[in-house]
């Protein structure tokens, strides 16, 4: 190849590498603007805050700069809930539960707010206040006794903030040997 016929190829304003070039750009492009829908995941597309459309299969979209994607599990999973408290006879207890929850998507128009925290919170709560009413020397069994009516306060719970409480299981009891 002559020296002419590299510089041709090679010379900016060649077809070929406008081409190559407004491939590129493309390519970028579409990876910021598209995303993916997991399944058994929904992806929200946020503008100022607000729902612009949820996505719950296929391709999500959305305008570069204006608006963002959230991705949410639409499944049921399962959430850590740990809560320090106070027995009724004064000894500091360690509840650890897992908590099988789901989060219905969004609707458009709605303001996004992630609602897990605000609901982890009030489980939380309920968890304290159950701890609160146990002693000691009843711990074990009234643990063990009370995991199951405990769902129904927590699901009242965190149904206020929008999630859903499907199970409660109990993981750890420690209670402080000093």
């Amino acid at each position: 190849m002559t020296r002419a016929e590299t510089q041709s190829v090679v010379d900016a304003s060649s077809p070929w590498v406008l081409m190559v070039l407004g491939l590129m750009v493309a390519l970028v492009v579409a990876c910021i603007v598209v995303r993916r829908v997991v399944p058994g995941q929904v992806v929200v597309v946020v503008r100022r805050g607000v729902v612009q459309r949820v996505h719950s299969r296929g391709l999500a979209w959305r305008v570069p700069l204006l608006e963002r994607f959230d991705a949410q599990l639409a499944l049921e999973h399962d959430m850590p809930v740990g809560v320090r408290a106070t027995s009724r006879d004064g000894v500091p207890v360690l509840l650890l539960v897992e908590l099988t929850i789901r989060v219905p998507p969004p609707e458009p128009g709605d303001v996004y707010v992630d609602p897990w925290p605000d609901a982890e919170l009030a489980a939380e709560s309920v968890l304290a206040d159950a701890v609160a009413s146990w002693t000691v020397g009843g711990l074990p069994g009234a643990a063990a006794v009370a995991v199951r009516p405990l769902l129904r306060p927590v699901q009242s719970a965190t149904r206020e903030h929008g999630v859903e409480s499907v199970r409660l299981e109990l993981v750890e009891l420690d209670v402080p040997l000093s």
